[in-house]
């Protein structure tokens, strides 16, 4: 089994009730105060090993996202050889067919974090716990989902260069939203890279990589217009307007796939 480790190392995905208050909130704080979510070492009893403990230790784990709909997985914050991690766990589906697709999530985003090589808008990689479970840099801040409303265009100007940094990288992210970026210091950092993917540059790739490259920039917009309260250029809002039949695939995704596959 392949075990990457990554000395002094934190990696946070909070859900916004945990982190809306302020930037500067610290592991210590989320492990201190355990609410109604927060479970004990038999949540993880077969990974413990992995994350430095005995089968007797008591592990404290701050569930940040429960496992809601198909192929979701639990993340919780967790300790990993002394230091807070944020654990991406699909062990709920271990022995049945999807934990084949979740393997295959792990490890993708474990590529994507390590071909990203440590850049400081994404989290690190810290361990593959286990064929189903991936520990990654906590990062402290709050979601940009929970930020309130500002006249201040630096921060989307910040987000919009990430994202084109990240397309020089050749990589797209596929899932830029409020909850995936965590604002760590007032500045984005992008989390949650399971539908990221390399940019393709074959022959006669060049109209699809220049589509994911402004799939990733439209939703940056959007998060500029509908976040944070700004208006848009001309030029944006021509960049955020679809086609007629793009706009149809799309509501039939969020409208009717997309809530089956979540449970609701």
């Amino acid at each position: 089994m392949r075990l990457l480790i990554r000395p002094d190392s934190s990696l946070h995905k909070a859900s916004h009730n945990q982190e809306a208050g302020s930037a500067a909130h610290s592991s210590a704080v989320a492990l201190s105060e355990p609410d109604e979510h927060t479970n004990t070492a038999a949540d993880i009893s077969d990974i413990s090993p992995f994350l430095g403990y005995g089968p007797s230790d008591q592990i404290s784990t701050h569930f940040l996202q429960r496992a809601k709909g198909f192929l979701k997985a639990e993340v919780y914050l967790t300790q990993f050889n002394g230091q807070s991690v944020v654990c991406k766990d699909y062990r709920r589906y271990a022995g049945t067919p999807a934990a084949l697709v979740a393997r295959w999530l792990v490890r993708h985003e474990l590529k994507m974090l390590e071909q990203l090589g440590g850049w400081i808008h994404a989290p690190k990689a810290i361990a593959r716990l286990s064929p189903l479970a991936l520990a990654m840099e906590y990062i402290p801040g709050p979601l940009l989902s929970d930020a309130a409303p500002t006249s201040d265009i630096t921060l989307c100007q910040q987000l919009i260069r990430i994202v084109q940094q990240l397309h020089h990288q050749q990589m797209a992210h596929n899932d830029i939203r409020g909850s995936n970026v965590v604002l760590r210091d007032g500045i984005p950092v992008l989390i949650d890279f399971t539908s990221a993917v390399r940019l393709p540059r074959w022959p006669g790739t060049a109209i699809l990589a220049r589509t994911m490259r402004r799939f990733d920039l439209r939703h940056s917009l959007k998060l500029k217009q509908r976040t944070l309260g700004l208006p848009l250029s001309t030029r944006e809002a021509s960049l955020v307007m679809r086609g007629g039949r793009l706009n149809s695939a799309l509501r039939l995704w969020k409208k009717q796939i997309l809530p089956r596959l979540k449970g609701r």
